[in-house]
């Protein structure tokens, strides 16, 4: 775990790592909920965790003993994004920004760069969900990509798969892409294209086991792969990344482990 810096800004020029993750919480309504998490996080490397599926009602910060937690939700019960940010870079937290519960963004300048960072956190429309949903989200989205930082990173739930590469897709998708794309899974490929991003998480050799981030509760245990790291180009080039699978089973109905902890990513500054 990061020292803390009690207060005081990284320096830009320091070199070290920071880990950026992402996690479907399911709810974190009750304060029960939120201990739940503090203690599954206790062992784990993380800077920065942006979260889905808060189901916390209106736009907060609040200020815990280890965090700062930020959160925006508008239906009751329901959805919800936000950010859990370590309390020693407080001083390097530039703005949270609320754009819609499916749709939060971090401003940040972080230790040992010189510029601002967007890191977008999102919880996209299932499968299920009607076109004229995924439109209007997917739109914003993209709208939201525009106004952010030249340093821009979007992570979450995607609710898509994006499957292996394709003729055409190198710059977007690496060699190890995992499973079959699904419909949703084109429209985030458009989206990367249209964007300047590319799904980081298939450019590393990782364990099959490890990819999946999400298994069904029922008998099936079936596994898929849903959440993604996606830099932009000018943060892949000049960027050092590593992505490890870590498991960090969130309870759902039943017992079932419902969401996982996609991935630790590491950074550093290469120049």
């Amino acid at each position: 775990m990061p020292e803390k810096n009690n207060g005081v800004g990284i320096k830009t020029n320091e070199k070290r790592k920071l880990y950026i993750a992402t996690l479907n919480c399911l709810t974190l309504k009750s304060q029960e909920r939120l201990t739940e998490l503090e203690l599954a996080l206790s062992n784990i490397k993380w800077d920065i965790l942006g979260l889905s599926k808060v189901r916390r009602l209106g736009e907060s910060i609040e200020d815990h003993n280890e965090y700062i937690l930020y959160y925006k939700g508008e239906t009751k019960g329901s959805y919800g994004v936000g950010f859990m940010v370590k309390k020693y870079l407080e001083r390097n937290i530039e703005e949270f920004k609320g754009i819609s519960e499916r749709i939060a963004v971090l401003n940040i300048h972080l230790p040992a760069y010189k510029h601002k960072w967007s890191i977008i956190q999102i919880y996209a429309p299932t499968e299920q969900h009607e076109e004229s949903t995924k439109d209007r989200f997917y739109d914003q989205l993209s709208t939201v990509l525009q106004e952010t930082n030249e340093n821009v990173m979007v992570i979450g739930d995607f609710n898509g798969r994006i499957g292996t590469q394709r003729t055409g897709e190198d710059n977007i998708i690496g060699k190890f892409g995992f499973g079959r794309r699904s419909k949703n899974g084109d429209r985030m490929i458009v989206m990367t294209f249209e964007n300047n991003l590319a799904f980081m998480n298939s450019f590393f050799k990782i364990n099959t086991k490890k990819k999946w981030t999400w298994q069904s509760p029922d008998r099936s245990r079936s596994r898929i792969s849903l959440f993604y790291f996606l830099p932009g180009f000018k943060i892949k080039s000049k960027t050092t990344f590593g992505i490890e699978g870590r498991g960090v089973p969130t309870m759902g109905q039943g017992g079932a482990c419902d969401s996982l902890w996609p991935s630790d990513l590491g950074i550093e500054r290469r120049f």
